[in-house]
């Protein structure tokens, strides 16, 4: 199971409706090489494919952290190496919790 990277001076922080978002540097440099497919690819792809990647992933993790905002957990979000992570053990705690009241 993949776990959360180690915080470093390089990462960049901000919120998206509220929600934290931390995107790790090895996101944007597996990214990059993806993007890059050798030497052939021109910076402008190379540029717009990062932009893609990074919206299609923070735009399906946000999904994931709206349903467990809805159901009371406090997400956040991290991007990384190898896609986007969200803590699915309190995204399960706050939807059991939910049920319970019923």
């Amino acid at each position: 199971m993949l776990a959360e990277p180690p915080p470093t001076q390089a990462d960049v922080h901000f919120r998206v409706l509220g929600i934290p978002v931390r995107v790790h540097p090895f996101f944007w440099i597996i990214t990059l090489i993806i993007g890059m497919r050798g030497d052939s690819a021109p910076p402008a792809e190379v540029l717009s494919w990062i932009v893609a990647v990074f919206v299609s992933i923070l735009i399906h993790e946000l999904g994931h952290a709206l349903v467990q905002r809805r159901f009371g957990g406090q997400p956040r979000i991290v991007l990384h190496g190898m896609g986007g992570l969200e803590d699915w053990q309190s995204v399960a705690i706050a939807i059991v919790r939910h049920a319970r009241k019923y």
